[in-house]
């Protein structure tokens, strides 16, 4: 009786398949998964820079309670990709988020409601003057 029960088991065993996130581009990907159980977290970035014909000191830029400084001024363009160094990269959840910068030494602000964070992204923020 022993043995059948143990029998048993291990095919019940070999036909359930292993759940977990199957896509390749999730965070949390698992390779040995053979069934999606909906678990999948994805992320996105967003960089913030500044231009040098607007004459910027340091900005600190705040997402989510984080806060991170852009110490240089771009001459030419957006930065290349999301992380460059200089400029203030963040990698959030896909989501809608509320963000604030304040330049050092001045009174100047901004804040933006409606940031726009999309799976395996780079969005480019410039802030200007």
């Amino acid at each position: 009786m022993a043995t059948m029960i143990a029998a048993f088991t291990v095919v019940l065993t070999s036909c359930s398949k292993e759940k977990g996130c199957t896509d390749e581009k999730a965070t949390n990907y698992d390779p040995g998964a053979e069934e999606n159980d909906g678990s999948c977290e994805s992320t996105g970035e967003v960089v913030f820079w500044q231009h040098s014909e607007d004459n910027f000191n340091i900005t600190t830029v705040t997402i989510n309670g984080v806060s991170k400084e852009i110490t240089k001024d771009d001459d030419d363009s957006a930065p290349d990709h999301c992380g460059e160094i200089g400029n203030a990269t963040f990698s959030l959840p896909i989501g809608i988020y509320s963000y604030t910068a304040t330049e050092k030494g001045t009174s100047k602000e901004w804040s933006y409601n409606n940031l726009v964070i999309e799976r395996n992204e780079c969005t480019k923020r410039r802030l200007l003057k």
